[in-house]
């Protein structure tokens, strides 16, 4: 019941407070969810603890491949036919950050996370100034280039200054926290020590790589057609059904309702990453559920001499 509620609640954009309330008043949903009109509904928590479940052990497909079960077992999925793959971004639920914004949240957020963690640490080891210089969101509205470059490496003093500070004591949980960790990666990614004191980097890492936000250290940048975001890229393959031959009675043509398509696979990559990347994940899971493909349908981005090769092998 949780896994439909959360596919209703994304198909009308829905907060986990007002979904659990659309459980309990709307006709449609206990309709669809096959309730009891008596039925007094859950708290809301439980989507969030529900999704949350499925992340940790891993079950994130599960209802996936439940449904992608049953539709082979009522024959409407066979192997060694035509099947379509399309890419499209995924924008994630963040909010596009300056570079001082990104170095300033990020070492506030490992502060936190320490600051939950280990109070007593936290309260011995970091000094009062140094916790209140960052306990409020900070932006760069108003602030002149120099002024600007000025904090960026004021900022990333204060955070190489408290990494160092971890490193240098028995401190291995604390520096194995994901907001130290997400910390550690931009400031390894944004300042460099190479020539003399710690200064901003001219160039950064990989795009595939560079984390644009510490809420989300897995969101990327991407651009298609023009088209840019911050999130992910997915990748869908669904079947291509070939309508059914025309009655050799009637002569009757085809109905274009016939045409059925299932979804097969649903891979997710980072957003700036090339389409073809994907292309050998998704035919080795098609391979492991047992729906391998004789012709698999893509557009140019997907295309190179090495996949070819591998197609026709």
């Amino acid at each position: 019941m949780l896994a439909l509620v959360t596919l209703f609640q994304f198909l009308e954009d829905l907060p986990d407070r007002e979904a659990a309330r659309a459980v309990v008043v709307r006709l449609d949903w206990k309709y669809a969810l096959h309730l009891p009109l008596g039925y007094r509904g859950f708290d809301f928590s439980c989507l969030s603890y529900f999704r949350r479940r499925l992340l940790e052990h891993g079950q994130s497909r599960v209802v996936f491949e439940t449904v992608l079960t049953r539709v082979r077992a009522l024959g409407f999925l066979r192997k060694h036919g035509k099947q379509r793959t399309d890419s499209l971004g995924v924008v994630g639920a963040v909010r596009e950050l300056s570079q001082l914004e990104l170095v300033s949240e990020a070492l506030r957020l490992a502060l936190r996370g320490l600051g939950a963690v280990d109070p007593a640490w936290v309260e011995a080891a970091v000094p009062a100034a140094f916790r209140a210089a960052y306990l409020e969101r900070r932006s760069d509205y108003r602030l002149t280039a120099a002024e600007r470059q000025a904090e960026l490496v004021r900022v990333g003093q204060d955070g190489a200054w408290l990494l160092d500070r971890l490193a240098a004591e028995d401190a291995a949980a604390l520096r194995g926290l994901p907001e130290v960790v997400t910390l550690a990666t931009i400031w390894d990614q944004r300042y460099t020590r190479e020539a003399g004191p710690l200064r901003w980097r001219d160039r950064t890492v990989d795009a595939t790589e560079l984390v644009v936000t510490p809420h989300d250290p897995g969101v990327r940048i991407g651009q298609k057609r023009g088209h840019v975001w911050w999130g992910d890229k997915v990748h869908v393959t669904e079947t291509i059904a070939e309508p059914p031959d025309p009655d050799p009675d009637t002569a009757a043509p085809a109905d274009p309702s016939d045409r059925v398509r299932f979804i097969t696979d649903v891979a997710t990559s980072p957003a700036p990453s090339g389409d073809g990347q994907a292309l050998g994940e998704i035919r080795g899971t098609l391979t492991e559920r047992d729906l391998p493909m004789d012709t698999q349908v893509v557009d140019s981005g997907y295309v190179s001499g090495k996949h070819l090769a591998e197609s026709e092998a």
